[in-house]
């Protein structure tokens, strides 16, 4: 998981929205967008491997 913050986080609570994509063959991306009460203060992104059980 990679982090890029833009400020320091205001407050001791930070939201994190994700989105997850997937494609056929397994390899995926998760991004998200971090928050805090006055805003946004970065993003994040983790490659993902999915496989069937």
């Amino acid at each position: 998981m990679t982090t890029h913050l833009t400020r320091e986080p205001d407050g001791e609570w930070v939201h994190l929205a994700c989105r997850t994509q997937i494609a056929a063959d397994g390899i995926g991306l998760c991004l998200g967008t971090l928050s805090d009460a006055r805003g946004s203060i970065g993003e994040v992104s983790q490659p993902l491997l999915v496989r069937a059980r």
